[in-house]
């Protein structure tokens, strides 16, 4: 799923912004108050329907709107005072709840927190508990499932 193009209008103190991505790894440098953690930010509330995007539109806007164009498809999300919606490839979705992202959209991007880094974010695990680790990779390769089929195979 490569990750191809981040476009958002009304998001902070972005008006208007497009930012080109790499299929791989992303990093976002640059001086204080320019908009990086910005571009985060609403790159998760596209990906995540979060944080309430309410407080975060560009103080004289009425529509926020954020694009990704990943894998040949286009996924848009608005949030105005009459929408809130999704947009995947021209078919239209409520978002109805913060956190809660349409089915075919989460599919797609097949992301969780695990796919977000922020300023202010340690190196990834190298500042967590071995108990956090444990949980981390759980999230990431569901080891219980392994654990129940090791079991059946040995039975």
């Amino acid at each position: 799923m490569p990750l191809e193009k981040l476009m958002i209008s009304n998001f902070q103190i972005l008006r208007k912004r497009t930012v080109e991505l790499s299929p791989y790894v992303n990093t976002i440098i640059g001086p204080n108050d320019k908009g990086k953690s910005t571009i985060l930010r609403s790159l998760k509330w596209l990906c995540l329907n979060r944080p309430n995007v309410s407080g975060l539109i560009h103080w004289d806007a009425s529509l926020v709107k954020v694009s990704l164009f990943v894998d040949d498809s286009k996924i848009v999300r608005k949030k105005s005072d009459g929408i809130n919606s999704y947009v995947l490839d021209g078919k239209k979705f409520k978002a109805l709840h913060t956190g809660v992202v349409p089915e075919d959209i989460e599919k797609l991007l097949n992301v969780s927190d695990l796919n977000f880094q922020n300023q202010i974010s340690g190196p990834y695990w190298f500042d967590l508990t071995p108990g956090k680790i444990s949980k981390e990779i759980n999230q990431i390769v569901n080891l219980g499932s392994i654990d129940n089929s090791l079991g059946y195979i040995s039975s």
